[in-house]
Order: structure tokens, then C-alpha cells, then sequence
């Protein structure tokens, strides 16, 4: 349903494209457009995956994986930073903790934090 010159203009980052045939190409890949929030609240980040395994997206656009295990406040009560503990330390964490394993991530360098879905590891 759509032209070669259209698959060159997504290619090539025209800044104008017809929507439509957008979503008849992400259809072919099983995805779909939908809202993008560029920025998330620390706090619901906190309460809603900690202790759980994650993915985060700094804006360098580097990736680290592993489990939110604490937050870093500044004086006014803001989150500044995260204590991540990397998925291939996890378990030397578990049989010892040791606070040596936790990595500090700024929270000025995350562009995104998500949940990892383990359901597609299991197995």
C-alpha cells in the first residue's frame, strides 16, 4: 500500500509524511503510533519499579539494565539520582549485599526508564 519514494522519505527524515501510510508500515511490523511522554516523574518511577528489573535509556542513548534499589534526594526532597543494581550482579547481590555493586545513575542523564518484562526470559 505504499510507494518505495514513501520508504525512502521515512529513510531520509522528511519532516512531512503522510500519517496514514506511517501507520501501514509500522502495522507491517506489528506496531502501532500512539502518544510519546518525553518526560516522567521520578516519584512514580520510584513507587511503581522499585525492586524491579529495568531498563534505562540515557540520553547519550546507552542502555543499562538491572534493579532499582534506591533513590538519591537533594536538600529539597527531589530525586537527583538513582542506585541501580545491574542485572549480571544481582545475584552476588542477593548471596551478599554490597552496597560496592550499586552503580549511580544522574537523573538528568535518563531519557527513559522501563519495566523489563521478564515473562519473555522465563523459559
Amino acid at each position: 500500500g505504499v510507494g518505495i519514494h514513501f520508504i525512502r522519505d521515512i529513510e531520509q527524515n522528511k519532516s512531512s509524511l503522510r500519517l496514514d501510510k506511517v501507520d501501514q508500515v509500522l502495522a507491517l511490523f506489528g506496531y502501532k503510533m500512539g502518544p510519546v511522554i518525553n518526560a516522567f516523574n521520578p516519584f512514580q518511577v520510584w513507587m511503581s519499579m522499585k525492586d524491579r528489573p529495568v531498563k534505562i535509556l540515557h540520553k547519550d542513548r546507552t542502555s543499562q539494565e538491572g534493579f532499582l534499589m534506591g533513590e538519591i534526594r537533594d536538600g529539597k526532597g527531589s530525586i537527583v539520582a538513582w542506585k541501580l543494581l545491574p542485572l549480571p550482579l544481582a545475584l552476588a547481590y542477593k548471596q551478599k549485599a554490597n552496597d560496592m555493586l550499586l552503580r549511580t545513575i544522574q537523573q538528568n542523564d535518563i531519557e527513559n526508564i522501563e519495566l523489563i518484562n521478564t515473562d519473555d526470559q522465563i523459559g
